[in-house]
């Protein structure tokens, strides 16, 4: 059973990360690419390059890293994009066929997908993560779970309204996909857990000057200017 929570260690490098990340003199956004490099020194994995399911990889462990941007509590739910999934390309595909037609193809789209980077990134411990913040970008939660794919035969589908923009997956009463057709993108539903980690970091934005003057103190930098 994975743990909601990662190891003292790496929750410990991880915050250190964000704040090092906010303090830096820059201010650049914390989205995809920069948040696995820092979530991938966090773990001592790798981020991986390729547009498979799993961004950051150690060993035999994939993580799929999500960032949300909310102001959410434990318990509460979230959805976030876990696959651009254009279903309609298929010609035999039409919103014309009955829902559960549709339900089935996006299903399946998304498992061939999961299989396909299971292989390719050797994964046998696949995973998903979560970094929520809020828009003061002090306020944070960060938890992770297995990733979990759903059988044709557990999963029942339905419009979510009469006017037919996205598709709703449950699992009993319980909402776990959506699909919406504007943009084609498939949606993961998902609840914060009890043990997430919650944490603030109230950082202020250093200078240039003070980032500098620190790191040549310390003599991780040194600037030879040519006359």
């Amino acid at each position: 059973m994975i743990l909601s929570t990662i190891s003292d260690d790496e929750y410990d490098r991880l915050v250190k990360l964000l704040t090092l990340h906010y303090a830096y003199p820059l201010p650049y956004p914390l989205a995809g690419a920069y948040f696995e490099e820092i979530f991938a020194a966090s773990v001592n994995g790798v981020r991986e390059p390729r547009k498979l399911l799993f961004d950051v990889l150690r060993d035999q462990s994939g993580w799929s890293l999500k960032t949300h941007l909310a102001s959410k509590k434990k318990g509460d739910t979230f959805e976030v994009v876990i696959q651009r999934c254009d279903i309609l390309k298929d010609r035999n595909i039409s919103l014309d066929n009955p829902v559960e037609v549709l339900g089935e193809s996006i299903l399946s789209h998304f498992n061939r997908f999961f299989n396909t980077s299971v292989d390719r990134q050797k994964v046998t411990d696949p995973r998903v993560a979560f970094l929520i913040r809020d828009r003061s970008q002090k306020n944070f939660t960060f938890f992770q779970k297995q990733y979990e794919l759903y059988e044709s035969d557990k999963i029942t589908w339905r419009w979510a309204n009469d006017n037919n923009r996205s598709i709703m997956g449950f699992v009993h009463d319980k909402l776990v996909l959506r699909w919406y057709r504007s943009g084609t993108q498939l949606f993961g539903v998902y609840q914060i857990p009890i043990d997430a980690h919650v944490f603030q970091i109230n950082w202020q934005r250093a200078s240039l000057d003070e980032t500098i003057n620190f790191f040549t103190s310390q003599g991780i930098a040194r600037i030879n200017k040519e006359p």
